[in-house]
């Protein structure tokens, strides 16, 4: 009879784990239904705002915090409202801009906005000459910087720094123009791919902010679909939902940089045009859009395990405890350790410092994945943390 229970328990134990990866669950939906809205994170919390939504072009913007499944409404965008918007995060700072606003015009202004201050600061506007319309725009940011594709354009791809406030051409992007396309950043590299041209698109293409290359990587599974939904979490990118041909795709497939290979992971019912998508922490979220499915409208996906794994593979380094809530220590078999910086999923540098002890305080840091760089003398060596 002991055995019975134990093997009961011990098979509820695993069947529980096992649903509570590799799923999708319904949250509370966005208090404003909307589609061709724009997104991003800053910190712990997810950031929703202008789109079409109540018969009108909106300037709202709402913060989720997934930690207790609530929204609340920030101050309004003082502008006019729009749609098919960008954005992007920088250093705790979220950026919008572009979109076709409310006089039918496409829009060339673009704006920061200061969680900390709850306040949003006009900023210069788009590079001049740009060709778009609604999604045709795709924004990701990596390090200190923000990135603008345009594929549309002559000139198609400008870096942004909030330093000097000013945009700066880089290398075009040689993939096709498209609409609907999906960006992201894994690691320090930015991601674009499928969408929609002459014909549905599966090429998926990554940037080297470094060497200013992009570089084509193989293209996005499943059937070709534009208006998909993409986010990244930890070192891993995924792709899921759009249309193809008027039909609702739910399939969703996880992108590992480091093989340059697909692996399709469990599908979202979600039946929706023009949502979006962003990842906080350890999770992602999408939602929004125009709605075909009885649901909140915002869904949650808790990604397998091998979502956590280290970065870079390395096995001459070991970090401990981890997860972790106040000191991470780590270890090296390798060459002394002089310095070390630490970055949050979407590669914006939170932390640096020299390397003493071979302990760091992050009690400060919200909770979390981060990525952790230790510098020897002529290399690099990183390791994926989770803040508790």
């Amino acid at each position: 009879m002991l055995n019975k229970l134990l093997i009961s328990i011990t098979f509820s134990l695993s069947l529980t784990f096992t649903q509570a990866q590799n799923s999708w669950t319904s949250k509370a939906g966005s208090p404003v239904e909307r589609e061709r809205a724009t997104a991003f994170t800053i910190g712990n919390y997810g950031y929703v705002g202008t789109g079409v939504g109540g018969g009108r072009l909106r300037n709202d913007f709402w913060r989720y915090d997934p930690e207790t499944d609530t929204w609340s409404e920030i101050d309004t965008m003082p502008t006019l409202g729009r749609r098919g918007a960008f954005s992007f995060p920088i250093n705790n700072r979220g950026y919008v801009g572009g979109g076709v606003n409310e006089n039918s015009l496409t829009d060339d202004e673009f704006w920061e906005y200061d969680p900390a201050q709850s306040k949003w600061l006009r900023k210069v506007n788009l590079p001049h000459g740009l060709v778009y319309a609604d999604e045709t725009l795709v924004g990701f940011s990596i390090g200190n910087e923000g990135y603008l594709l345009a594929s549309f354009s002559r000139s198609n791809f400008y870096m942004y720094s909030p330093t000097t406030n000013t945009w700066s051409s880089r290398a075009n992007f040689p993939g096709n123009k498209a609409l609907g396309q999906v960006g992201f950043t894994i690691g320090g590299k930015g991601y674009v791919g499928s969408g929609s041209g002459m014909d549905y698109i599966t090429e998926f293409w990554e940037y080297d902010p470094v060497t200013n290359q992009w570089s084509k990587k193989a293209d996005v599974p499943g059937k070709p679909r534009s208006d998909a939904v993409g986010f990244s979490i930890g070192n891993y990118g995924y792709v899921g939902l759009g249309l193809n041909h008027s039909y609702f795709q739910h399939d969703f497939w996880e992108y590992h940089p480091l093989t340059d290979t697909w692996i399709q992971i469990d599908s979202c019912h979600y039946a929706a045009w023009y949502a979006v998508g962003i990842g906080i922490g350890s999770k992602g979220y999408l939602g929004t859009g125009i709605r075909f499915s009885h649901d909140s409208g915002w869904w949650e996906y808790t990604p397998n395990i091998s979502s956590v794994n280290d970065i870079g593979q390395s096995e001459k380094i070991r970090v401990f405890p981890n997860p972790l809530t106040d000191i991470l220590k780590f270890d090296s078999n390798g060459p002394e350790i002089k310095t070390f910086s630490i970055y949050s999923v979407h590669g914006q540098l939170v932390k640096t410092g020299v390397a003493t002890d071979h302990s760091i305080p992050v009690a400060e840091l919200p909770e979390g994945v981060y990525i952790l760089k230790l510098f020897t003398a002529d290399k690099v060596m990183s390791k994926k943390f989770i803040k508790e």
